[in-house]
């Protein structure tokens, strides 16, 4: 009797879950469009298993049309995952990995790519000064957050060819960085010069509540570089060798928080 009650009960929870993966994605985002705040999503096709959209937007910002499709293997582990892609190289920026939700209001990410070409996006982010331009990399190997910060984080990057537009049309050159979790729950970014006007190595530290500061050293390749010389003299007093040290800190703006 109670091996019949048992299978009945499995195959019940099996149609429930098999009737929840297959409701029409339209009907799902209809009632969860009062509780996702900024973000808009428009044309959803599909079922909430897999499915896509034609278009999203954070705050006003398109982004572009995307697809997902759930990952079940994730739930015998006791987390809700998707593997998604966004965006296009022709909206200027591209993203595909794996994303969820675990216990604890933690969500995660993993194998994710980004292409981020400033040309194309500069002109959705008024504040980018026209004439930006460059190439954004990103390889996002692990990140496990929550409400008081960062748990885990493996990222590295590269910036391609960069360059801020007017007023000031400085050109910033290739850097590398890499990203990890830094004490206290914080964030920790390494830069790196590769080519361009500029040598330096530079560590930037933010924490959960905004505070931040930057420090390292950052000089010119050619000593007979005036312009990118006189930048500098902005930071401070430029030495012999055509650097200065850099020590800034100070608190990041509302809503730029990590």
């Amino acid at each position: 009797m109670n091996s019949w009650r048992g299978q009945l009960a499995f195959g019940l929870l099996c149609y429930g879950v098999f009737l929840v993966v297959q409701l029409p994605v339209w009907w799902l985002f209809e009632r969860l469009t009062p509780w996702m705040g900024p973000v808009r999503v428009s044309g959803p096709g599909g079922t909430v298993w897999s499915g896509s959209f034609v278009n999203l937007e954070w705050g006003g910002i398109p982004l572009g049309g995307g697809q997902w499709r759930l990952l079940p293997e994730r739930l015998l582990q006791g987390q809700m995952g998707v593997a998604y892609t966004l965006g296009s190289s022709g909206s200027g920026w591209q993203v595909h990995g794996q994303a969820g939700v675990m216990t604890g209001m933690r969500a995660w990410v993993e194998q994710a790519e980004i292409v981020l070409n400033v040309d194309l996006w500069r002109t959705r982010l008024p504040w980018i000064p026209p004439g930006s331009r460059g190439l954004v990399r990103m390889q996002v190997t692990e990140a496990v957050v929550d409400p008081e910060g960062v748990l885990a984080l493996r990222a590295q990057g590269e910036l391609v060819q960069g360059w801020i537009g007017a007023p000031l049309e400085v050109e910033l050159g290739d850097w590398r960085g890499e990203a990890v979790r830094d004490e206290g729950r914080g964030l920790l970014v390494r830069l790196e010069d590769r080519a361009g006007p500029w040598q330096g190595r530079l560590t930037v530290g933010i924490k959960p509540d905004g505070r931040y500061r930057v420090r390292g050293r950052l000089s010119v390749r050619q000593l007979s570089d005036e312009r990118h010389k006189n930048l500098l003299r902005v930071m401070g007093a430029v030495d012999a060798q055509g650097g200065v040290l850099v020590d800034e800190s100070g608190t990041l703006q509302k809503g730029l928080k990590p």
